[in-house]
């Protein structure tokens, strides 16, 4: 079979997997075929084996690799967020710095969004530091997962100025943006948030949740007034 034939058989098998028997005889073919090393393919068996929440055999995969790029390296932080272990994200984000690995910008809203489940502050500035020091541009994802990080220790102030620096906002941005202020306590700036969305065609009723949510935790009867009516 020819390589690149090879390589999209193997890909389309593993998407696939619904077992756990199945993603481990795969990785046994990758040993046996010797692309046990091939950046591409343990790329989406890490991915596999996320989806089947067997993170342990992903760890393994993991380990047998001599020289993991950033996209294995990210499809092991993303194998981890996916299975709620925020602190994994941040030990493999620095284990990739320590080893070179530059990361992407798909590589940082993982690292952000573990900094804000764990609470700790520092690292998720330090690391809003090292996304502008990589001179990458900020994509969207990435902004939108640091809004929500500073709102979500009361940096309203941060927030803003980083939603208003987006060049483009997506559904997730201004839902972010939403909840920022209504976390904040100020109803009034997120129900101007909430209808700015709604005149850029967002989907209304799933962002009038997020400001609803918030009116419900500062005891704002107008969120039940509008909700009843």
């Amino acid at each position: 079979m020819p390589a690149r034939f090879m390589v999209r058989h193997i890909t389309d098998q593993l998407r696939s997997c619904s077992s756990l028997k199945e993603v481990e005889s795969w990785y046994g073919l990758l040993l046996k075929n010797g692309t046990a090393q091939d950046c591409f393919l343990i790329n989406q068996y890490i991915t596999a084996c996320s989806h089947l929440h067997t993170i342990d055999l992903a760890f393994f995969a993991f380990t047998q690799m001599e020289n993991p790029n950033v996209f294995v390296y990210n499809a092991m932080i993303g194998a981890f967020v996916k299975n709620f272990r925020p602190l994994d994200v941040l030990w493999y984000y620095v284990l990739m710095l320590r080893n070179g690995v530059r990361p992407s910008s798909y590589t940082f809203p993982a690292v952000i969004k573990s900094c804000r489940v764990l609470s700790v502050a520092g690292v998720g500035t330090s690391v809003h530091g090292q996304v502008l020091r990589t001179g990458l541009p900020l994509h969207v994802h990435v902004q939108t997962a640091l809004v929500d990080f500073y709102s979500s220790l009361g940096r309203i102030v941060e927030s803003t100025k980083l939603f208003d620096e987006m060049p483009t906002r997506d559904g997730f941005a201004w839902s972010a943006m939403i909840s920022a202020h209504a976390r904040a306590g100020d109803l009034d700036s997120a129900k101007v948030c909430l209808m700015r969305c709604q005149i850029r065609e967002y989907c209304y009723m799933e962002y009038f949740n997020s400001w609803l949510c918030g009116s419900r935790r500062c005891g704002d009867c107008r969120g039940v007034i509008l909700q009843d009516g």
